[in-house]
């Protein structure tokens, strides 16, 4: 399974708390078993992170939630699975929390992408496993787009 997020916030130099915001944010994922290969993805990630752009060398701290009910894959009764298998009457929200960035470059600038390594936490089904994103940042109309990426086990959660 591949995890993938794309953010949009307000952003400006000095350390500042940037929102996802939820309708203007997607999660995705992509679901590789033996019975068919499928995407699912949801647009009502919510969350913030705290980050300086002008020094991605200071610490970078953030949370991302996504609401099992919102992840959609195309077809009603694979939806009626997926949060079933991810017990969402239990635990209707999927979590990641960022504890540590690493950046290809010390800054953003505007337009210019950012490779990222992004290690935290994931929080599925109740179970927390340390999870590794590859990703990159970037500055575009006074507005922060990151998008990451990472495999995991869902056997794991």
């Amino acid at each position: 399974m591949m995890l993938g997020a794309l953010l949009a916030g307000p952003a400006q130099a000095e350390t500042e708390r940037s929102i996802v915001e939820s309708g203007k944010s997607r999660v995705g994922f992509d679901a590789f078993h033996v019975w068919g290969n499928f995407s699912g993805s949801s647009d009502a990630p919510t969350g913030e992170i705290e980050l300086d752009i002008s020094d991605l060398r200071k610490p970078v701290k953030g949370i991302l939630t996504v609401p099992v009910a919102s992840l959609r894959t195309g077809k009603a009764g694979r939806d009626k699975d997926l949060r079933r298998k991810l017990d969402g009457e239990r635990h209707p929200e999927i979590t990641y929390r960022i504890n540590k960035v690493e950046s290809s470059f010390a800054s953003v600038a505007q337009n210019s992408d950012v490779l990222l390594t992004i290690h935290g936490v994931l929080t599925m089904r109740g179970t927390e496993r340390p999870v590794t994103y590859t990703g990159r940042v970037r500055l575009r109309d006074g507005t922060l787009w990151a998008r990451g990426e990472s495999r995991i086990r869902p056997a794991d959660f």
